[in-house]
């Protein structure tokens, strides 16, 4: 679970995280990860969430949601889902397990 401002959204692993992420944003997750390291920037972090969530928002949805939040603190929160995604994905594991 992620807050953004007020609003909670549920997160999950995707089966195919690299898939969903080169979906929304052309990108690997590894790549993707790269980029949540630099300067927050509201798209990219949203980018990078919308395939923890189950869709219900879109990426410029998140986006705007995230504008209005603290976008620094959120990009690191983002960036945790991958370190644990990555972290599964080496183990074998995946979420709920």
């Amino acid at each position: 679970m992620i807050t953004i401002g007020e609003t909670k959204i549920a997160t999950r692993r995707p089966s195919d995280l690299d898939a969903a992420v080169t979906a929304v944003a052309g990108l690997s997750a590894a790549e993707m990860a790269t980029q949540l390291g630099g300067y927050p920037r509201p798209q990219i972090a949203a980018q990078a969430l919308h395939p923890f969530t189950d869709g219900a928002l879109s990426v410029p949805e998140i986006a705007a949601l995230i504008a209005g939040a603290d976008a620094g603190a959120l990009q690191a929160e983002v960036a945790k889902l991958y370190v644990q995604a990555g972290a599964e994905s080496a183990s074998g594991e995946t979420a709920g397990e």
